[in-house]
């Protein structure tokens, strides 16, 4: 069965928040829109175009941003500027593709800080 990226997405944050025992917190970054005055709203408040869709806040001031992806998908030029912005000013990014990526990147990225 193929599993849509949100889905994905709520394994990920559901795992992180129940089983992980990882000290941190995690939350996403809702920047899609129904519509386009949704979307102007959403602008105009702050929203970043290409933010990745979760950010995971962990001990001494490290933040991780995550964009999740389907096992088959592609980040967009947004998403691919976001993640050069965000390395510039360095902080790290994980692309996971799929809910069993994140797992193992999250685990592996947590044994490299510690």
């Amino acid at each position: 069965m193929k599993y849509s990226e949100d889905w994905h997405q709520q394994q990920a944050v559901m795992w992180f928040r129940n089983e992980s025992k990882i000290n941190g917190k995690i939350g996403s970054i809702p920047n899609d829109g129904k519509d386009r005055k949704e979307q102007m709203r959403k602008l105009n408040t702050g929203m970043l175009p290409g933010a990745s869709d979760l950010f995971i806040i962990l001990e001494n001031a490290k933040v991780l941003w995550v964009e999740m992806k389907t096992p088959d998908g592609r980040q967009s030029p947004t998403q691919k500027k976001f993640e050069e912005d965000v390395k510039s000013l360095g902080h790290d990014y994980l692309l996971c593709f799929g809910f069993d990526d994140f797992k193992e990147k999250v685990m592996t990225y947590i044994k490299k800080i510690n």
